[in-house]
């Protein structure tokens, strides 16, 4: 005997061997070799199928695919979930699962799926006259998500779709039978937010204070030469650059090209990028530092540190250590300087163009004369409004 495999399109067809019933498709039969036979297949709705067979006696398995065709145009529609209404051309033709047929005529047109809370669905076809088609859609189903956060206009993601910008409330459509969807919302400069969702809820609704992500290093820069030097002020320039200011013990070498001696104040401006555009030595023989600077009006700055010298670029100190005001121009250029203080130690950390075009000054002092009086006792916080 040999082992006869008889597949159909479609399956479970009926199969009779020289005129008696044996199995239905797919099946397996053994046949006596060297012999012809007669196999007959029949299904509800489709034209029957008469074949004949011969078995040879060497060989492998026989396999024998047969197509049978529809008695007439067949369009088979299934839904997940099921009871979904159907139109084929805006015409409603019943609730799926659904067999739309027609007498030797095809199927075209526009297939429409509808269900209440689930998207609809349209599908074009085409199905040749006395063929067979089959659909099986899975229906989307919408829920609503109401999405908040602070700050708004994140952006929104489900399962990597954008959906939109918060505050969101939007309709989204799902696949049928997800528990569970990936809630993504980012923001630049923000942390992004990851979260599991519901999707078997019709609504969902939730609210996120986001949380800013700490800076990254875009670039840095080391500023001096082979001695101490400290930066203790920096403001962005009107360029897009930056002005810095601090002092130096280096003694021209490195970044340092000036050099007054002991320590000097220095102020340095860079580019966008860090890159020195020039830099600018301050002081005198003894001890000179820059603790605050600003751009002014007029694309000069303003500096404000400390002072123990009185020759160099410094002149009219009044005692140990004065506070030291210095109007540069936009390329480092001195325009004019002012010692301030009394016979003891002064000092200037922090200074500001007013709006009347003077300079208001923050510092300490612990003299009580000279420029300074009313001092209270020891050290004083001390204020000084500069102008013409």
């Amino acid at each position: 005997t040999r082992a006869v495999k008889i597949i159909t399109q479609p399956p479970s067809v009926k199969v009779y061997l020289n005129g008696v019933y044996v199995d239905i498709t797919p099946t397996f039969l053994k046949l006596d070799v060297g012999k012809t036979y007669n196999i007959k297949l029949t299904k509800e709705g489709y034209e029957e199928k008469e074949v004949n067979i011969y078995i040879p006696e060497k060989g492998q398995v026989i396999e024998k695919e047969y197509t049978l065709r529809p008695k007439k145009t067949t369009l088979k529609i299934y839904t997940n979930p099921e009871g979904a209404s159907v139109y084929l051309n805006g015409k409603y033709q019943g609730i799926s699962p659904l067999t739309i047929e027609k007498s030797e005529q095809p199927i075209k047109g526009t297939i429409k799926i509808t269900k209440k809370g689930y998207e609809e669905e349209s599908i074009d076809v085409y199905v040749k006259a006395r063929k067979e088609k089959i659909i099986n859609e899975t229906l989307k189903k919408i829920i609503l998500l109401d999405i908040k956060t602070v700050p708004s206009g994140a952006k929104v993601y489900l399962d990597d779709n954008y959906i939109g910008e918060t505050p969101l409330y939007e309709k989204v459509a799902v696949k049928e039978g997800l528990k569970k969807g990936l809630l993504v919302i980012k923001k630049a400069k923000y942390e992004i937010v990851k979260e599991q969702i519901p999707l078997w809820k019709d609504r969902v609704s939730l609210s996120f204070s986001l949380k800013k992500t700490a800076p990254s290093i875009i670039w840095q820069k080391a500023l001096g030469g082979s001695s101490k030097d400290w930066a203790y002020s920096i403001q962005q320039t009107s360029d897009g650059g930056y002005i810095v200011a601090g002092w130096t013990r280096s003694y021209y070498n490195g970044d340092v090209s000036e050099y007054h001696g002991y320590i000097d104040a220095w102020v340095v401006k860079l580019g966008e990028s860090g890159n020195i555009e020039w830099q600018k030595a301050l002081g005198g023989s003894e001890g000179d530092e820059a603790h605050s600077i600003q751009q002014t009006r007029d694309g000069g700055y303003i500096v404000a540190g400390c002072t123990r010298s009185n020759d160099g670029d410094v002149s009219g100190n009044h005692g140990k250590v004065d506070a030291w005001v210095v109007k540069l121009g936009e390329s480092g250029n001195i325009e004019w300087q002012k010692a301030l203080g009394g016979s003891f130690w002064d000092k200037a950390y922090s200074i500001q163009q007013t709006s009347d075009g003077g300079f208001i000054v923050a510092g300490r002092t612990a003299s009580n004369d000279g420029d300074v009086s009313g001092n209270h006792g020891e050290v004083d916080a001390w204020i000084v409004k500069l102008g013409w």
